[in-house]
């Protein structure tokens, strides 16, 4: 064997036990070898991927809670239809009070509303209620009505919580939600004035009622109503 094949064959030998080596570090190491990547070991590789999905799940765990967060009001009070603006027509509605009569909204046209949403277990709503019936008691021979829809609570509980406080305004029970939503409340306790024609003209939520603004929002309402009548 001449000088010339038996380094042909020797090159050859060489490159094949090298192509061998090249074949078993890639079955070894998988993926991470091709292309120039550095060498990493397979239980790194898991840990790396077990980190990335660690990570994924508690940002889709934060998202859902922040998701489950916003959507709950809705879910559980069934609120948050568009809250009335100034001077648009007030959401009919007919409710039953704590004796089983019916009132409807528009029987009491030609009077100012005050249309409270309110629960039992709202501390807010509860403690701006003795104003409201302050209010009631000096001013409903003037055409003052106060309606106080109770959000969601069963007859019972709404009836000995008025008889314990001794409100003898309207109560009128919501057990859907429904004349709430209508109303865009969202969070207690809301309260809507209405004026003589039937329209909105004060939306305060949460807000702290006192008899003195009571009484001042009536009396603007009424003096307008004259103004309006004087001017025709």
């Amino acid at each position: 064997m001449g000088p010339l094949l038996q380094h042909e064959l020797r090159i050859r030998h060489l490159g094949s036990h090298r192509g061998d080596q090249f074949n078993e570090r890639i079955e070894a190491k998988g993926q991470g070898a091709l292309f120039g990547a550095h060498d990493v070991p397979q239980t790194e590789t898991r840990g790396n991927q077990d980190m990335t999905m660690g990570i994924f799940t508690k940002r889709k765990l934060v998202f859902l809670f922040a998701l489950l967060l916003v959507t709950i009001p809705f879910i559980v009070f069934g609120m948050g239809a568009r809250v009335p603006v100034q001077g648009m027509p007030a959401a009919e509605f007919q409710l039953q009070d704590l004796a089983g009569k019916s009132h409807q909204l528009s029987q009491y046209q030609g009077k100012v509303i005050l249309l409270n949403f309110w629960a039992t277990w709202c501390k807010p709503c509860t403690t701006e209620m003795p104003a409201m019936q302050e209010a009631f008691d000096q001013l409903q021979d003037q055409g003052l009505v106060v309606l106080a829809v109770n959000e969601l609570e069963d007859l019972p509980k709404v009836k000995a919580h008025i008889q314990e406080h001794g409100h003898t305004f309207p109560v009128l029970l919501d057990p859907d939600n429904h004349v709430a939503n209508l109303y865009g409340v969202f969070g207690l306790p809301v309260t809507v004035f209405i004026d003589q024609n039937g329209r909105v003209q004060e939306y305060i939520k949460g807000g702290l009622l006192t008899k003195e603004k009571i009484t001042s929002i009536f009396q603007t309402l009424k003096n307008t109503e004259q103004k309006t009548l004087r001017a025709t």
